[in-house]
């Protein structure tokens, strides 16, 4: 069951980043920034993370995370780990 909300989440959170972007004049463009800077920021976060004392694991969720919302995403796996 459990799964099946997660799943959910990231589907409503997919279409509403999917209309955020197509009402930008060039959407390719915008979605490729949106993806490559949320990659690099859990890139970062995960190399230099141990620093500020947080490591992030590199899993399926914080990918997904990553790519669909982008380093706002990153930032907010950081963000309900940091309070969990």
């Amino acid at each position: 069951m459990e799964g099946k909300i997660t799943l959910l989440i990231y589907l409503v959170l997919l279409f509403i980043m999917l209309r955020y972007y197509i009402k930008k004049r060039k959407p390719i463009r915008f979605i490729a920034f949106g993806i490559f800077f949320g990659l690099v920021s859990l890139a970062i976060l995960n190399t230099y993370g141990y620093k500020i004392g947080y490591t992030v694991q590199i899993n399926v969720f914080n990918i997904l995370t990553a790519l669909i919302l982008g380093a706002p995403g990153v930032l907010l796996i950081y963000a309900v780990n940091a309070f969990i």
